[in-house]
């Protein structure tokens, strides 16, 4: 497995190769940062800050769960630390309550991730992850809002039988 080969040669002294580990899932962490955080400059404070968190204590990963559980868990726990200045009220037990939902979120999104087509992913992630109109998605695109929709009902229907057959 890559990510097996990339987490040794961490391990080994390859900055690179923690570069290769973390970019294909650095849009989901800064995701759910902001959508926790409620602020994008809050939100990639708690991405930087958990990521040196991740090179600093990756040899303390055992690999019970995917890398990115394991980085998603310390994202939340940056968002937690920044957001808990401004909300005191909150608990750290609330938060890790939390966790094994985001856990299935990550595996979801991997699966998500196999069954789509790289622009099919790149919709799913404007129209659900980001929370963009689908006139946003339009002008980003060049494609009509009529065909986008067409493109994501079958994109659902698609998913949906993939799920229902794992279910």
């Amino acid at each position: 497995m890559a990510e097996d080969s990339d987490i040794r040669d961490v391990l080994a002294g390859n900055r690179d190769a923690f570069s290769r580990l973390i970019e294909p899932h650095l849009d989901l962490w800064l995701n759910v940062a902001r959508a926790w955080t409620g602020n994008p400059s809050d939100a990639e404070d708690a991405v930087q800050e958990a990521l040196i968190q991740c090179y600093r204590h990756l040899g303390q990963f055992r690999g019970a769960a995917h890398f990115s559980t394991w980085a998603t868990k310390i994202v939340i726990r940056e968002c937690y630390r920044i957001t808990a200045r401004r909300r005191p009220e909150e608990s750290l037990d609330q938060i890790q309550a939390l966790a094994p939902g985001f856990e299935g979120l990550i595996a979801l999104n991997g699966t998500i991730r196999e069954i789509l087509s790289p622009g099919e992913y790149r919709l799913f992630l404007q129209a659900i992850g980001e929370g963009r109109s689908w006139q946003e998605i339009a002008h980003l695109s060049g494609e009509t809002a009529g065909a986008l929709k067409t493109r994501w009902w079958r994109i659902r229907r698609r998913l949906r039988n993939v799920l229902e057959e794992g279910s």
